[in-house]
């Protein structure tokens, strides 16, 4: 008795089963789940059983077969359409977005660091000036704000000369200095219009009060220009990323990715996943236009890893801005020693007595060196620039090839394609199968007719002009080093 139930129960599910695999194959309540869930639009757009529609245009030719049942509509191919695009865009997206955030998180943590470097020199020097050289803030406040800001804007890429920006420097500070440190103790009354006279005079003066101060300029331009080239060559590939992801797609392109990613549904199909074949050949079609970019990428990249970005023994740029309120203080040390004799030479240029009213020199405040010391305990953001930067070279190394193996990169995901070769439980484009068609070398697809956004070939001179202006700075670079000597000297 209880096997004549059991075996009753059994012809009962297997009854329903094939009556429910039967209503199955005539209603689209998958496809209208799906397209609802994956917010491609309203489930209503989505027939609630095949039918046959007249407008279909992309995922088959219904006036060639004209019986034809589908869980398409006009409506939902349309929307089909939409959604291809967006996949196209995200997934061009997705190969790039690890470069991009990468590179534009260095950049922060680069500029964070190099201006807490500034700030850092800035509070030092005027610490030295203040504490060491007795000059009030009154009179080093101006010149060593505007000297330090002359640095930021140099590196906001403005066409500033460090050159004569340190000589300005020197010229402003010369009046204190004498000011404050020709008698001990005492300060030398100066005019507004001898003050003037100095900073315009100081360096026709023989010697020369400060040294050759040369070197501090040079190791300045030298370091930060390097910087500024690194920036600027991180921010162009920034900028040809995001180029990538806006570039314009053809429609006849937009067709071929909804037939590899959604025209399946018209056959009430939801989890077949596309031949990896029909992938490939589908965004090699699609993504060829990015391959233009490819030879000046390649190229540019390695000039890039050329690019010390500030960290080259010589011109290192944390140890040049750490070393240059020691460098100005070795400089004013100079000026000092030899500061009677700059008062002789100054002296008949400037109609100064060396009789003129002196007054005692007030204190020296300890608020900035209190400053300056917490300064220094205070860990700087960005961590050691070296290793950065030497990170981010081998990020963009590995991504040489990227515009030209984008396509296989988003074919290759497991998740979303079939990646068997002989599969036939695979969407090929036509129905549920083995992919048959040939596999397209992109070379195929990159032809002198090829539909190109113009964005992509003015990103692509842009890439080998930076890379030629690169290459040269390279060489010259490599010519001053030969040439420079690292000494600083103070005649």
């Amino acid at each position: 008795m209880d096997y004549k139930i059991n075996f009753q129960y059994l012809c009962y599910v297997l009854l329903f089963g094939f009556l429910d695999s039967i209503l199955a194959e005539k209603n689209c309540n998958p496809v209208r789940t799906e397209f609802q869930n994956r917010k491609i639009g309203p489930p209503e757009l989505v027939p609630k059983s095949p039918i046959h529609d007249n407008e279909i245009k992309i995922c088959f030719d219904p006036l060639r077969d004209p019986t034809r049942l589908s869980c398409c509509s006009k409506a939902s191919e349309q929307h089909y359409v939409i959604a291809a695009k967006k996949y196209l865009k995200d997934s061009v997206h997705s190969k790039t977005a690890f470069l991009k955030k990468s590179i534009l998180d260095h950049i922060s943590q680069f500029e964070e660091r190099l201006s807490s470097l500034i700030l850092l020199s800035e509070n030092k020097t005027s610490v030295t000036l203040e504490d060491l050289y007795k000059i009030p803030k009154s009179d080093y406040s101006q010149p060593v704000a505007e000297f330090f800001s002359q640095i930021r804007l140099f590196m906001k890429q403005k066409q500033i000369s460090l050159y004569a920006t340190v000589a300005t420097f020197y010229d402003n500070i010369f009046p204190s200095v004498l000011k404050y440190n020709l008698h001990s103790g005492k300060v030398l009354t100066l005019t507004p219009q001898q003050i003037l006279c100095l900073r315009k005079n100081r360096q026709d003066i023989s010697p020369v009060p400060f040294g050759s101060t040369n070197n501090i300029s040079q190791s300045l331009q030298h370091a930060l220009s390097n910087v500024k080239s690194y920036i600027e060559v991180l921010s162009l590939v920034v900028e040809a990323i995001n180029l990538t992801d806006f570039a314009s797609v053809t429609e006849k392109c937009v067709h071929q990715v909804t037939q590899l990613q959604f025209c399946s549904r018209c056959q009430n199909e939801t989890t077949v996943l596309p031949c990896k074949g029909l992938c490939l050949n589908t965004m090699r079609r699609c993504l060829a236009q990015f391959s233009i970019l490819h030879q000046d990428w390649k190229k540019l990249m390695m000039s890039v890893v050329r690019l010390d970005g500030g960290q080259s023994d010589k011109y290192n740029v944390e140890a040049i801005l750490q070393q240059l309120s020691h460098d100005i203080d070795m400089s004013i040390k100079h000026a000092v020693r030899n500061i009677a004799v700059t008062f002789n030479a100054a002296k008949g240029l400037c109609a100064i007595s060396a009789a003129d009213t002196q007054i005692p020199i007030r204190t020296a405040s300890s608020q900035l060196g209190t400053q300056l010391k917490h300064n220094r305990n205070r860990r700087t953001m960005g961590g050691d620039l070296n290793d950065q930067v030497l990170q981010v070279k081998e990020q963009l190394l590995i991504s040489m090839n990227i515009f030209n193996t984008i396509s296989e990169d988003i074919c290759e995901q497991k998740l979303f394609y079939d990646q068997d070769p002989d599969s036939t439980m695979c969407w090929n484009g036509t129905l549920v199968g083995r992919f048959t068609g040939n596999i397209e070398h992109l070379k195929a697809f990159t032809t002198s007719e090829m539909d190109v956004d113009p964005q992509l070939i003015t990103m692509r001179n842009k890439l080998s002009m930076t890379r030629n202006t690169l290459d040269t700075e390279h060489q010259e670079y490599r010519d001053s080093m030969m040439s420079d000597s690292s000494i600083f000297k103070y005649d």
